[in-house]
């Protein structure tokens, strides 16, 4: 705000009002440093979590697969209640069932294709849940990328106020000291640990992204 922008030209314009200034630029810096940290502990879905997650999305269909597959091979039914549940897996999936006869299914062959196509759900589904589990992880990298541009921006802004300033000395009345040459080299080991850490939680990120991403060669 304007008030505030006034404040901090006024407490600028002494040597004390400069130590406060900076003191608050560097906590500033440090909270968005420790925001950045926070994120290197980005949770990574394990393959078991995306697998359970891809089951459920399609339980539904999976279990409409089964009632029909159970009741076209329960003779106890019928031949009319077998007949028209073989009619309707040929209407959902032509590809699978489409071609099969009551010679066929006699000698398991509807089994067969039943397995297959619970096995093309789910991989499919499973597929879809690692597409958005990369898309969220990328997601989390640019946003650490983001922070860490933050922090360093702070840092510099610190650095380039400090540059060829005076320092100050110890005596303020209230035992605060402060040197400006400290301040420049406590923000360039600051920044420096931004760095490290971003290249650190991003290079965790980007093999987890590899990992998911290979998963997806034998599923597709």
């Amino acid at each position: 705000t304007m008030a505030q922008l006034r404040a901090n030209a006024v407490m600028g314009a002494s040597p004390i009002g400069a130590i406060v200034t900076l003191l608050g630029l560097a906590v500033s810096a440090y909270m968005t440093y420790s925001s950045m940290v926070d994120e290197t502990s980005v949770k990574v879905k394990s393959l078991n979590e995306l697998t359970s997650e891809a089951i459920d999305t399609k339980s539904s269909e999976i279990s409409k697969l089964e009632q029909l597959y159970k009741a076209a091979v329960d003779e106890s039914k019928g031949k009319d209640a077998q007949r028209e549940a073989i009619e309707r897996l040929q209407r959902l999936y032509p590809s699978y069932f489409g071609h099969m006869s009551e010679e066929d299914i006699r000698v398991g062959k509807l089994k067969t294709k039943y397995l297959e196509l619970k096995e093309a759900i789910i991989a499919s589904a499973k597929a879809r849940a690692i597409e958005k589990e990369v898309e969220r992880l990328t997601g989390e990298q640019l946003k650490l990328r983001e922070k860490a541009i933050d922090g360093v921006s702070r840092e510099r802004k610190i650095q380039r106020e400090n540059q060829g300033s005076e320092d100050y000395g110890a005596d303020d009345g209230v035992g605060l000291s402060f040197r400006t040459g400290d301040a420049v080299n406590e923000s360039k080991a600051r920044q420096q640990k931004i760095l490290n850490d971003y290249k650190e939680a991003n290079g965790a990120l980007a093999s987890k992204i590899n990992d998911l991403t290979n998963m997806l060669i034998p599923l597709n």
